[in-house]
């Protein structure tokens, strides 16, 4: 999408058309009865929706939803059962990880994939990977929509995230971590860095975080001494 624009440049300004970030509001309902909204940007919307679903204990796996409805922006998901179930208890176990040149080697990946990003910026990208190669990608204006999406790609083709590392190129906060308990993903790497809320989370849960992938010295969150 093109958008009227000025440029200031000398001190003047120019007139030019830029491109802008596209977010949209979809309604989400859940077998009939309107449920949330969703601010996103408008592309891969069932994974979306199969992403959402799951991390918020809607489901646990894609053989739980029966179809999902898109018209125009409203979205109906069509489960068969109605009630969340409890949340999923995360593995209090850790996970061997790659050391740090793979996990920036697949960062940087995800970046070079990040095709609206490089038009605009703005954007928020999201990936899954088993340290060798990336296993799934999504792009959304945010980070817990890019979340979703990536989560739904991932059970669209019938691969586990628990046994899968998160990438994100957002701070891991609060609502990412929950996300990450419910999924039962056993680590998250981050362009960015830990939020207090996230970070206490992660210690109880046994999640392993770790911040500023791109830079010669990774931050390890926790007590733990991995193999970065």
């Amino acid at each position: 999408m093109q958008w009227d624009s000025m440029k200031i440049s000398n001190h003047k300004p120019n007139p030019v058309e830029l491109p802008i970030v596209d977010e949209v509001k979809f309604k989400l309902f859940i077998n009939g009865v309107y449920y949330s909204d969703f601010l996103c940007t408008p592309e891969s919307i069932e994974e979306l929706v199969l992403g959402y679903l799951y991390t918020n204990c809607h489901i646990s796996t894609v053989h739980e939803l029966e179809k999902i409805i898109i018209k125009e922006y409203k979205i109906n998901a069509e489960l068969r059962r109605s009630t969340p179930q409890e949340a999923l208890t995360p593995l209090k176990k850790s996970i061997k990880l790659p050391d740090k040149q793979k996990l920036r080697r697949m960062a940087l990946k995800m970046f070079s994939t990040a095709s609206i990003y490089k038009k605009h910026g703005g954007i928020h990208c999201s990936a899954f990977t088993d340290g060798e190669t990336l296993l799934a990608f999504k792009e959304d204006i945010g980070r817990h929509n890019a979340y979703d999406k990536v989560v739904g790609e991932l059970l669209m083709k019938e691969l586990d995230p628990s046994e899968l590392i998160y990438i994100t190129s957002g701070r891991v906060n609060h609502e990412v971590m929950q996300k990450t308990l419910a999924g039962r993903i056993p680590a998250i790497v981050s362009r960015s860095i830990c939020s207090s809320a996230a970070y206490n989370a992660a210690l109880e849960n046994g999640v392993v975080v770790i911040g500023r992938i791109l830079e010669d010295s990774p931050i390890v969150y926790g007590k733990e001494i991995m193999n970065v």
